[in-house]
């Protein structure tokens, strides 16, 4: 591949943004297209080529069933140093295996969602006691790929939301917030579930898929909580398939 992209312009790979794998081991073939210049050269393996240095103000467009359309000035995807890799979200159409649970409803256009993990296999623990109002926290824990960022705390009665300033890439931390928390907690004591934000699109729709990982049971208890932090639903998702729950008032 390195002899390959000495010579291309652009160099690339669509992937599944749940998986990580190719979107082509789902059983999807991405569309590539941009406005001016000639299409990529697919080369296997999900890499796509563009030979030529595209132009400027060209917009690379990328299609594939069961995945919102993705779309980029191919400027922007060129400044990616080495290979551009482009990850692909899941819509309502995506093909489910055993390895992936599904969620789909509706909510109040334009807003957030929480999707909280109770999952035992992904409960983390604090390594150091926390204080309120520090800007950085220590813990361990186990979660989903695409869930580093953001996680709930509890312990007892009280709980917090935090949000990560930093990657979980290496490490028990500490970590650094972006808000300190309101609560302090005590290590031995307190829990942590991974949460995951889900956007709610403009006609109120949403959809979110979680990984199968290694350990977890086919059905997995979570809570979907509304943007506030308040209000949380307990669910059910079980791997394979796909929960419709209606509309969150």
């Amino acid at each position: 591949m390195d002899r390959i992209q000495m010579r291309a312009a652009l160099v690339i790979q669509v992937l599944d943004a749940v998986t990580g794998r190719t979107v082509e081991e789902s059983g999807s073939r991405p569309e590539i297209s941009i406005t001016s210049g000639k299409p990529p050269f697919y080369k296997g393996d999900g890499y796509y080529l563009f030979l030529q240095p595209p132009e400027p103000e060209a917009v690379v467009t990328i299609q594939a069933y069961g995945y919102e359309s993705f779309r980029r000035k191919a400027a922007e995807l060129a400044a990616s140093k080495g290979i551009c890799k482009v990850y692909m979200q899941p819509d309502c159409r995506y093909p489910l295996s055993t390895g992936i649970y599904g969620l789909q409803g509706m909510a109040e256009p334009g807003s957030t969602l929480l999707l909280v993990c109770r999952e035992p296999a992904w409960q983390g623990r604090l390594t150091e006691d926390y204080e309120a109002g520090v800007e950085v926290i220590s813990f361990s824990t186990r979660r989903p790929k695409d869930m580093r960022m953001e996680f709930r705390i509890q312990e007892q009665e009280q709980e917090d939301f935090f949000k990560l300033a930093e990657s979980m890439d290496t490490g028990q931390g500490p970590y650094r917030l972006a808000l300190p928390l309101s609560h302090s907690y005590q290590r031995g004591r307190a829990v942590l579930f991974p949460a995951k934000r889900i956007p709610v699109n403009a006609s109120g729709g949403f959809v979110c898929y979680l990984p199968r990982e290694k350990g977890s049971r086919a059905v997995m208890s979570c809570e979907l909580w509304k943007q506030d932090g308040k209000e949380g639903k307990e669910l059910e998702l079980q791997a394979g398939a796909r929960l419709s729950i209606g509309r969150i008032e």
